[in-house]
């Protein structure tokens, strides 16, 4: 990957030498050059984005660790086996592919995060984010870097349960997996019963859990008793939806306003606009978590009838 790198910014370089040394009178010649050029610093500015993988670290505090010296293998391998599979299930639900209830993370071994080196605050490690290149074709195209896409979404759900209100975690959520949360869970619950905490630094972000009480309250916010899900059928009418955002605003026939999302899974959500300002009955996938208010999700376009 990086003799790739290497090998386009040396052509880079050298088509600059050349069109340096060209003469402004031979102009096909010139423009050949930089034709060529441009073309080059695309394919750079593409293997930018979709090629080098991102770094994020993790660090850890507690029983486990032995200052900056080192960490049980045990605890090591565990903890970093739980949180690349939490990782894996946040790609998926990024690519809009369910995980479903049981058995191995889709794709999982495309979507592992590899250790590259070991990282300083106490003792933690370095971890290399699976490469863009590598996610399977998908029936459409995603709007954002799925890898991306899924590690904001995992800072995310992170920052809301340490922090937020019910309200605001259950935004965070609202079109996550069950078993992508349960995966979350896993992992603040094996820090839990090795007495241990965590920090984590990403290129955006840096999120630091320093007390053994704040996993346990995160803990409980995902438990699955916690988080309320169900199906409601409201009449009303659409009255705006942002296909980019997949945001919807809904006004009930009690002149109530609401507003959604639909889910990545939904291939014609922009058949909405066909329904906007007409009367219409849709079942909703509700969520709230605690005491906060319902968010409510769109699964299917069939679920809209007039």
């Amino acid at each position: 990957m990086y003799n790739e790198l290497l090998s386009i910014k040396s052509e880079i370089a050298e088509i600059k030498r050349i069109l340096s040394e060209i003469p402004e009178e031979n102009i096909i010649e010139k423009l050949s050059f930089q034709y060529r050029l441009e073309q080059v610093e695309e394919e750079l500015r593409l293997f930018n984005i979709n090629k080098l993988p991102e770094k994020i670290s993790i660090t850890f505090k507690g029983d486990p660790v032995h200052g900056i010296h080192g960490i049980n293998a045990d605890f090591a391998g565990k903890i970093t086996d739980i949180f690349s599979e939490a990782f894996a299930a946040f790609v998926e639900v990024a690519k809009g592919i369910p995980l479903g209830s049981g058995g191995s993370i889709p794709e999982y071994d495309k979507h592992k995060l590899i250790i590259t080196g070991t990282s300083v605050g106490s003792f933690g490690f370095e971890l290399e984010l699976p490469n863009p290149a590598s996610t399977s074709t998908l029936p459409s195209i995603p709007e954002e870097n799925p890898i991306q896409k899924a590690r904001l979404m995992l800072e995310k759900v992170l920052e809301k349960t340490f922090e937020g209100d019910d309200d605001q975690l259950a935004e965070s959520i609202e079109c996550i997996d069950q078993r992508a949360l349960d995966k979350i869970n896993d992992f603040f619950e094996t820090l839990q019963s090795h007495n241990a905490t965590f920090s984590l630094k990403t290129k955006s972000n840096y999120i630091v859990c320093s007390e053994i009480e704040q996993i346990k309250y995160a803990s409980g916010r995902l438990k699955k008793e916690n988080i309320i899900e169900d199906f409601i059928e409201i009449s009303g009418c659409f009255r705006g939806f942002l296909p980019v955002k997949r945001d919807f605003e809904f006004r009930t026939e009690d002149n109530i306003e609401l507003k959604g999302k639909v889910d990545k899974s939904v291939q014609d959500s922009e058949k909405i606009n066909t329904f906007l300002n007409k009367n219409v009955r849709v079942k909703f996938h509700t969520k709230k978590i605690g005491n906060g208010k319902p968010r409510y999700v769109l699964v299917s376009m069939n679920d809209i009838c007039i």
